[in-house]
């Protein structure tokens, strides 16, 4: 996770990129305290931006509830879980 956290805090354009997390293999790793870590450095670094969206792709049926905490923590983000590529794509395409 700190890895994660520097290149964030290090590349301020990623926070106006929309993006498509495939978790196909997630495994249950990432704790609700790295996700507010997470948050609080993106929040602090990245400048104001026009809202961005991230996709997850998985299965997982508790997945929709951590991308609607998510909207929560981050920012001018949007998240949301999607079963499929193509779908979370045509969300994505609509910003």
């Amino acid at each position: 996770m700190s890895a994660c956290m520097a290149h964030l805090r290090d590349e301020p354009a990623l926070a106006t990129c929309n993006t498509l997390c495939d978790l196909s293999g997630y495994t249950g790793d990432v704790t609700a305290g790295d996700l507010a870590a997470v948050a609080t450095v993106t929040n602090k670094h990245w400048p104001p931006a026009s809202r961005a969206r991230t996709a997850f792709v998985t299965k997982d049926p508790g997945f929709p509830n951590w991308a609607r905490i998510m909207c929560h923590q981050f920012d001018e983000r949007e998240f949301k879980a999607f079963e499929s590529a193509e779908a979370a794509e045509m969300w994505l395409a609509q910003t």
